[in-house]
């Protein structure tokens, strides 16, 4: 009875050691799975990363550029618009020296008026 149980309990030590080296090599073979996956998961990771900041760079030129251009723009106009003011002003200016010159005239021909009514 003895040598009975002692062969079976080798019999179910045999057993399990050949089944915890199987889950054992299992376990093995699924952790270098996943080392793989995240090797290649980092790695897409890092191209994403690295297209995301050339996308980033070439966005902050566009937008330098166009900063540029409208500054430019600004300015042109604003020339423009000092240019217009400068010749309204000085269209009024005339305007307004014609319009006083008109009164001076009409003040002598009222003053001759006058006298000739005198």
């Amino acid at each position: 009875e003895k040598e009975k149980a002692e062969a079976l309990v080798a019999s179910m030590k045999a057993d399990h050691d050949a089944k915890s080296a199987e889950l054992q090599a299992d376990m093995d073979k699924a952790v270098e799975e996943l080392k793989q996956q995240m090797g290649e998961g980092s790695k897409a990771l890092a191209d994403q990363i690295s297209s995301l900041r050339e996308e980033k760079e070439k966005a902050e030129a566009l937008i330098e550029t166009t900063k540029k251009e409208c500054e430019e723009k600004i300015g042109k106009q604003q020339a423009d618009m000092d240019k217009t003011i400068d010749e309204l002003k000085q269209q009024m200016g005339e305007s307004n020296k014609a319009t006083a010159d008109q009164i001076s005239s009409l003040r002598e021909e009222k003053e001759k008026a006058e006298a000739l009514i005198e």
